[in-house]
């Protein structure tokens, strides 16, 4: 993942088991840290992420890095379990008090097909 990303939007798509997850909160861990006032949004589903956790961090020389508590909490993570509670969440986000610099979605297509 490229230290800094200027595109307006992105979609990593494959097969089961290729660590997409792992990418989307890898780059959503070094949006956060590319500045002190970078604050990210992180959806997921949250019995996946619990399941099954991102892999560990990697710094650009390819060693593992240790989470830095100041980065993470910079990482606002929200659990929807269907397409009405995303929509709820996005209605409710000019009521976040400091700006989002990027909104990550895992599985979007999944949670898109599930409704209440």
């Amino acid at each position: 993942i490229a230290p800094s990303f200027t595109a307006r939007g992105i979609v990593v798509f494959g097969g089961k088991h290729t660590a997409k997850t792992s990418i989307l909160y890898q780059r959503s861990y070094n949006l956060a840290d590319e500045a002190s006032d970078n604050h990210v949004l992180f959806v997921c589903d949250k019995s996946k992420i619990y399941e099954k956790k991102p892999l560990m961090f990697r710094n650009e020389q390819g060693y593992e890095e240790a989470h830095k508590p100041n980065v993470q909490r910079r990482i606002n993570m929200k659990y929807v379990q269907n397409r009405e509670e995303l929509i709820e969440l996005f209605a409710k986000l000019h009521e976040e008090t400091k700006p989002i610099s990027g909104v990550f979605i895992d599985d979007l297509d999944i949670i898109c097909r599930k409704s209440k």
